[in-house]
């Protein structure tokens, strides 16, 4: 069993690295705004961070949903449409705050790393995180490095497909496991306009493919590069 309160220390250390802070962060109420775009500078990594948080109210008959959100400047956003620039070096984050799996799509490999750097991603996790105090500040130490992650032992995924018909090719899958940190690194070389879903069933009704799953801004949205 993973520790909520050891998988928080783990987010609290990545919120003090990139200096903001959950504890101001009135999350229900920046839901419906949009996260400002980074400045494009050329040559300079692109940073994001998603953060996926449970118990979201949906509405009265569905009840709670997990959702997907931008995490910008100790603020939480909507991530209904995600902004990114083409030709340029993407540092993303996500954090997962969510301590269930749900089934994959089984319309695709969803638990293999697809359309970043070396296709893998990195994996920090209760069983393999580690921080210490430099004269640097605090230096995390301990994830793993990897290309896939079994079926049964994912939450969620964040995936990028070229279109919204189905059988589109996918162009970024990151298969997330519950309460974890995932770092991947990834270049969207062409501009345009893309789907992003969450292929984990992670949503309302008898399949799980309702409410969240189906709705822009909580496990689901529109992805331009330009």
């Amino acid at each position: 069993m993973i520790s909520p309160a050891r998988i928080q220390a783990v987010v609290v250390v990545l919120v003090l690295i990139s200096g903001l802070s959950l504890a101001a962060t009135p999350y229900l109420l920046t839901k419906y705004y949009s996260a400002s775009p980074e400045q494009n500078v050329e040559g300079v990594p692109f940073h994001i961070t998603l953060l996926i948080t449970q118990k979201n109210w949906y509405n009265s008959s569905i009840g709670y949903q997990d959702a997907y959100f931008v995490l910008q400047h100790g603020y939480l956003y909507s991530s209904a449409d995600l902004t990114f620039p083409a030709n340029r070096l993407i540092l993303l984050t996500i954090i997962n705050l969510e301590n269930t799996t749900s089934p994959l799509n089984p319309g695709g490999n969803y638990d293999s790393v697809i359309g970043t750097l070396g296709n893998t991603i990195a994996v920090y996790n209760v069983q393999n995180v580690n921080s210490t105090l430099s004269p640097n500040g605090i230096h995390v130490s301990g994830g793993i490095q990897t290309s896939s992650v079994p079926a049964n032992d994912i939450s969620h995924t964040f995936t990028v497909i070229a279109g919204n018909i189905l059988g589109n090719p996918v162009i970024l899958n990151i298969p997330v496991e519950p309460l974890s940190v995932v770092q991947a690194s990834f270049i969207f070389y062409h501009s345009g306009t893309y789907e992003w879903q969450c292929e984990a069933a992670c949503g309302s009704g008898p399949t799980g493919w309702g409410g969240s799953t189906a709705t822009p801004g909580w496990m689901m949205g529109t992805v331009i590069v330009s």
